[in-house]
């Protein structure tokens, strides 16, 4: 999913993009301890999604390496209340500090989280080995397309970044060549 993102962005159209991976988090704060549901994301998620912000700095959640906001259900379950906002979690020897809380979401939500980390942070360091795997990233890209934005190109970008890529040259040549000129992955704007 990272490759998919940058290769949308690389399209020079007006556009935002986050990647959205999903992982388990088994956390500490004061003697209350389980495992959140968190979803590693790009900043552009704050603009796509407006998650509404009941406490605190979305941007300074996503943006700084040691922080998350948490959703409400999350902040009470933790810590007995909803002001949580500077309070800390601890995670294999590592601290967080909670920059912001937001609503909690709908309960047939299809994106579901109990906690949101940038992308650049420590939740999942791993990511950072997955900057050039195609297939190799689990999660999603949301793009949303800016007025004047030209869909055609952002897909084409896509396909071409796809085409170049390892993963297809590589690993899944003999399947692409059978696909007679179709994309080994069917991408869509919608």
């Amino acid at each position: 999913s990272l490759p998919a993102r940058d290769a949308a962005l690389a399209s020079g159209q007006p556009l935002l993009a986050s990647t959205v991976s999903t992982v388990n988090f088994d956390v500490r704060a004061g003697e209350i301890v389980g495992t959140l549901g968190v979803a590693v994301v790009d900043p552009d998620f704050a603009k796509i999604f407006a998650p509404k912000v009941l406490a605190g700095d979305l941007r300074t959640a996503l943006a700084r390496p040691d922080a998350v906001a948490l959703t409400r259900d999350a902040a009470v379950r933790l810590f007995g209340r909803a002001d949580v906002v500077g309070k800390t979690l601890q995670h294999d020897r590592l601290t967080y500090v909670v920059a912001a809380v937001v609503a909690d979401q709908p309960a047939a939500t299809t994106l579901p989280y109990e906690a949101l980390a940038g992308s650049g942070g420590t939740v999942w360091p791993s990511i950072r080995n997955f900057k050039d795997a195609w297939g190799g990233t689990p999660g999603r890209v949301y793009l949303k397309l800016l007025p004047g934005a030209d869909p055609q190109a952002v897909l084409e970008a896509v396909r071409r970044g796809l085409r170049a890529s390892p993963l297809v040259k590589r690993d899944y040549a003999d399947q692409v060549a059978a696909l007679g000129g179709r994309d080994l992955i069917e991408y869509k704007l919608g």
